[in-house]
């Protein structure tokens, strides 16, 4: 089955009665789950505690463990369970959408993305993983940001977890900032500009189809955005989606001060070493919502340079340091340039 066969056949063609048009329409919150159960107890406990949780839609988009083109199995069955049964216990009047096999963190964010934005026409939605337990005032800070947003074309992204690592004493210097995100976690994300992203990821999701998520065709995806210009180092889907946040002209935000706490200390991009090392155990969260003080256009047109400039770099150092991607960049584009500084 292809991936978008396999997308449609898991997602229902209308939004649930029981939801209803008004909270469609009331920035939704989708949680991605899949096999770690311990952490998503925590985050769905914060959630619980937002006082802005109100009566808006909440829906566990649960992976499964095994794939549906492979056989591989890459969870234990019981987690699944577990992970289901938190979530009813505690959202009773959520909604679960369980997959049918394995479909990997993209084809899971996919299918939320489509719920969100097709089914329940919502102009915003909430995204969460179950790595990242929420201050009480999460839900209201993003609900502020979120008015901004709505107000101009240039907002992509936003988010409330603010610097994870910087001390409660740096925050409360200047809490009222609001910076650009560098991570997809706890995000809200505009349907407008998630309709034009998703038709700049089509080719990015056709070169994945009938494989697993590891095994994405890296090569050819980097390839193809090559020739369009874009600085693409990684396949990764929380990658390509900032790039081509950043290729379509818009930026992401997120707060200077701290309302959320990372806990994914092992998973697929941590382990208990690094987490450590990156000083996440000790973030301190700012403990009272605080008014934004939004950026002008003139700032955001620099916030989406900076990123521009940051790409760039980030392109030319990968380049400089990894031959094999330069060889393989320079098959598809000719010799490459990297004396120069990116403007």
């Amino acid at each position: 089955m292809s991936w978008r066969s396999l997308i449609n056949h898991l997602r229902p063609q209308t939004a649930p009665q029981s939801i209803g048009t008004a909270l469609a329409r009331s920035n939704p919150i989708a949680i991605l789950s899949f096999n770690r159960p311990h952490y998503l107890s925590q985050v769905l406990d914060s959630l619980l505690a937002q006082t802005a949780l109100g009566d808006r839609a909440v829906l566990l988009f649960q992976d499964n463990a095994v794939s549906p083109f492979t056989g591989k199995r890459f969870a234990q069955d019981e987690d699944i369970k577990a992970c289901v049964d938190l979530f009813r216990e505690k959202f009773p009047t959520g909604t679960v959408v369980l997959a049918e096999n394995n479909l990997g963190i993209a084809r899971n964010f996919l299918r939320a993305e489509e719920r969100l934005f097709l089914d329940l026409d919502a102009a915003a939605g909430y995204f969460f993983e179950d790595d990242m337990v929420l201050s009480p005032h999460y839900l209201t800070m993003m609900d502020q940001i979120y008015g901004f947003a709505r107000k101009t074309e240039r907002i992509a992204y936003f988010a409330a977890y603010g610097g994870l690592t910087r001390p409660l004493e740096e925050q409360k210097k200047r809490p009222r900032a609001v910076q650009r995100f560098t991570h997809n976690w706890g995000f809200g994300l505009m349907r407008r500009h998630w309709k034009e992203l998703r038709e700049w990821l089509e080719p990015y999701y056709r070169l994945s189809e009938g494989r697993d998520y590891k095994d994405r065709r890296t090569e050819e995806i980097a390839r193809h955005y090559w020739k369009l210009g874009a600085p693409l180092i990684s396949a990764d889907q929380d990658v390509m989606k900032q790039l081509g946040t950043c290729e379509l002209g818009r930026v992401s935000i997120n707060t200077r001060a701290v309302f959320a706490k990372y806990i994914g200390a092992e998973g697929v991009h941590f382990d208990s070493s690094r987490f450590e090392t990156k000083g996440f155990s000790k973030t301190e969260m700012y403990p009272e919502p605080v008014e934004l003080e939004f950026p002008s256009n003139e700032t955001l047109e620099q916030f989406h340079a900076d990123e521009r400039k940051n790409r760039q770099r980030r392109f030319n150092e990968r380049m400089t340091k990894n031959q094999i991607w330069r060889d393989q960049y320079e098959a598809t584009m000719g010799p490459l340039n990297l004396e120069s500084e990116p403007s």
